[in-house]
Order: C-alpha cells, then sequence, then structure tokens
C-alpha cells in the first residue's frame, strides 16, 4: 500500500502527492503538516482540486517538451524536476502508467526550502521506486 511508502516519517518531507497530468486530478495524497494538507487537499477529499494544483495539468507540457528536448539531444528522458520557491521545494517525478494507456501521473515532493537540495534528492530517490512498484499493481 502507498500508505506503508510515503508514511514513514522523516520529518524533511511536508507533502506528497501523485497528480495525474492526463486528466487534471489528483489520485493520492498524504502530508505531515496539517495546514499544507488544508491548502492541498482540502478536507481529505481527494476530488478536491485546491488552487495550489489547479494547473498541475498542464505539467504534462513541461514532461513532453523536456523529454522531446533530450531525444532530440541524444540525452535521454527526463527523470525529474526540481522547483525552487521562495519557501518551498517541489521535487516532480513523470511517469507514465505501464496498465493505464496514454496515462501520465507527476509523483510530487514537497519540502521546506532549508532543506539542502541534495538531502531532498535522497529522500525521493529512496522513495520513488517503491512508489512507482505500487503504481504498477495498478
Amino acid at each position: 500500500m502507498l500508505n506503508d511508502v510515503v508514511n514513514k516519517k522523516d520529518g524533511e518531507l511536508e507533502a506528497i502527492f501523485i497528480f495525474d497530468v492526463s486528466i487534471g486530478l489528483p489520485l493520492y495524497q498524504i502530508s505531515t503538516d496539517p495546514e499544507m494538507r488544508k491548502i492541498l487537499f482540502g478536507d481529505n477529499d481527494i476530488r478536491y482540486l485546491s488552487v495550489a494544483l489547479r494547473d498541475f495539468r498542464n505539467l504534462k507540457q513541461l514532461s513532453k517538451a523536456l523529454n522531446s528536448f533530450g531525444k532530440s539531444t541524444k540525452s535521454g528522458s527526463l527523470q525529474y524536476s526540481i522547483f525552487v520557491l521562495q519557501a518551498r521545494q517541489l521535487m516532480s517525478y513523470f511517469y507514465d502508467l505501464p496498465h493505464t494507456p496514454h496515462t501520465t501521473v507527476a509523483i510530487c515532493f514537497v519540502a521546506l526550502i532549508d532543506v539542502p537540495i541534495d538531502r531532498l534528492v535522497d529522500l525521493c530517490e529512496n522513495k520513488i521506486d517503491q512508489i512507482k512498484n505500487e503504481l504498477n499493481k495498478g
């Protein structure tokens, strides 16, 4: 279960969510911070589309553009992106679900800005394969 993968408290990640960029809706969320949870996910209703996440469906274009760049330059496909904001950072992996054609999800990790980027990468890299394995179970 995804809860087992992401529920292990490391104290540095504020939230993890999986967003279906193909249809523009969140599929899964967990947050250790009640205020952040309310901002991102409302009253724990997964169908709730917050203002903070409303435009995440546009991330598919970013993934498409970077994969096209990678293919054209023989650099390979997009592995992950890190977005640094003033107070937080977001690390996103784009993943095509193998059991659902034409479905791309963004697996997103949210941390405060004071978490060093190399630490954020380590935290996420330690969780991403487990999360992908759970998603592959369909």
